[in-house]
C-alpha cells in the first residue's frame, strides 16, 4: 500500500479519492513492469513516464505488477483454496482488487468491511481468547474519549534511530506511549528492552563470531545483506583459517549517513547500506562479501532460485564506490551447482589470502 501512495504521487495521482482506480479502469491495454523488487518496479513505472506512457496504462499495469509480485513472490508454490480472503487498506482501492481478481481467475475472493484493521481485529480475538475467565485491562474507547487527553512528543535518544515518541496522558493515569520502532515505551513492557525472536534470530546467526581472536590477516565482514543469512558459514569459514574475523558494528547513524553518500540513489536501502557496512571496515586487510547466483537448487525452468540481479552485482558495486580494490574478496556462491562448486569457490578465497589450497578446501568444509 505504502509503495503504491509513494508512485502514485510520483505520478501526481491521488489513490485516497479513488482517482488511481479511476484512471487504471479506463486503460485500454497494459504493459508489462515485471514482478521484481519494489526497487525495480519503480525503475520501470519512471521509464515508462518518460517513454510517454499514458498514466491510465501504468496505474493499470502496475495494479497488475502488484498482484503478480505478490503472488509469486510471497504466495509463491503454496496453495490457495477455491476461497481467498484478501485484507489491508491496500484493498479499498479497487484496481488492486480488480488485479487480484483477474490474476486469481475462478476463485472467490473475499474483501471484508473493515479491511484496513483485520489484523488488529484478529490480535484483540486472541488476546480475548488469552484472558479468558480473567480481567481485562483495556479502558474502553469511550472513556478515552471522554477524558482530558494531552498529547505530547519527544525523542528518543536510546539508539541511533531517534524515534519521535508520542506520550499520551490521562489525568489520574500512566502515561502511555506510541511511536518507537521496538517496544523501550511499551506500556506493558515498562522501560527495559524485551527479548524477541529477531533478538535470538541475530544471536544465532552471529554465535561463532569471536571478536579479537585468531590471528594473521584481519578479514572484515560487513554485517548487511547477504550476511544475514550467510553468516555461519562465512564466519565458520574464517574461523576455520584461523584468521582475524572483523565483523561490521550493527548500524548506526554515521554507517547509515556513509551509506547514502556512497550509494547511487535508485538503489533499495538494504544494498545502499551495504555500502557503510563496507567502508566502516577501513582498517580490515581484507573485506570478504559473496556474490549469491543462486540460492538453491532450480526448481525446473520456472523457478531458478536467482537472487536479485543487484544481490549478485553488489560485491562489484561496492569494490568500486568504496574503492576496495583488491582487499575485497569475492566468493561466488551459486547453490545450483552444487556443495562441490561453493568448497571451490570459497578454497580460490583462502588461496588469494595465502593460504594452501589444502588449508582452504579443508576450512570451506
Amino acid at each position: 500500500g505504502s509503495f503504491i501512495d509513494e508512485l502514485a504521487e510520483m505520478l501526481g495521482v491521488s489513490v485516497t479519492d479513488g482517482q488511481f482506480a479511476r484512471l487504471a479502469f479506463a486503460a485500454p491495454h497494459t504493459i508489462d513492469l515485471g514482478t521484481r523488487c519494489a526497487a525495480f518496479m519503480a525503475q520501470a513505472v519512471a521509464s515508462a513516464q518518460q517513454e510517454g506512457v499514458p498514466l491510465e496504462v501504468i496505474t493499470a499495469s502496475l495494479s497488475l505488477a502488484i498482484a503478480r509480485n505478490y503472488l509469486s513472490k510471497v504466495v509463491a508454490n503454496r496453495r490457495l483454496g477455491d476461497r481467498v480472503i484478501i485484507t489491508g487498506a491496500v484493498f479499498y482501492n479497487q484496481a488492486i482488487v480488480s488485479a487480484f481478481h483477474r490474476e486469481l481467475e475462478g476463485k472467490t475472493l473475499i474483501v471484508p468491511e473493515h479491511k484496513e484493521i483485520s489484523g488488529a481485529i484478529g490480535a484483540a480475538l486472541l488476546a480475548r481468547e488469552e484472558i479468558e475467565g480473567g480481567k481485562s485491562g483495556f479502558k474502553g474507547f469511550q472513556r478515552v474519549i471522554d477524558s482530558q487527553v494531552t498529547l505530547s512528543t519527544f525523542t528518543c535518544k536510546g539508539c541511533d534511530n531517534n524515534c519521535t515518541i508520542t506520550r499520551m496522558e490521562i489525568p489520574g493515569e500512566k502515561a502511555t506511549y506510541y511511536g518507537s520502532r521496538c517496544d523501550r515505551y511499551d506500556a506493558a513492557a515498562g522501560l527495559a528492552k524485551q527479548e524477541t525472536f529477531f533478538d535470538e534470530r541475530e544471536r544465532l546467526l552471529f554465535s561463532q563470531y569471536r571478536k579479537d581472536s585468531g590471528a594473521g590477516p584481519a578479514v572484515g565482514l560487513p554485517r548487511a545483506l547477504l550476511v544475514y543469512d550467510f553468516a555461519p558459514l562465512l564466519i565458520a569459514f574464517l574461523n576455520a583459517l584461523g584468521v582475524r574475523c572483523v565483523l561490521s558494528s550493527t548500524s548506526t547513524g554515521e554507517i547509515i549517513a556513509k551509506s547514502v553518500e556512497l550509494s547511487y540513489t535508485d538503489s533499495c536501502f538494504p544494498l545502499k547500506l551495504l555500502h557503510g557496512h563496507a567502508a566502516a571496515l577501513a582498517e580490515a586487510d581484507y573485506v570478504l562479501y559473496p556474490s549469491a547466483i543462486r540460492m538453491g537448487e532450480k526448481d525446473g525452468d520456472e523457478n531458478q532460485k536467482y537472487s536479485c540481479p543487484l544481490v549478485q552485482a553488489a560485491p562489484y558495486i561496492i569494490r568500486q564506490s568504496v574503492n576496495l580494490g583488491d582487499r575485497l574478496l569475492i566468493p561466488t556462491l551459486d547453490f545450483s551447482q552444487g556443495i562441490d562448486d561453493v568448497i571451490k569457490n570459497l578454497t580460490d578465497v583462502a588461496v588469494k589470502m595465502g593460504f594452501s589450497r589444502k588449508k582452504g578446501k579443508e576450512a570451506a568444509l
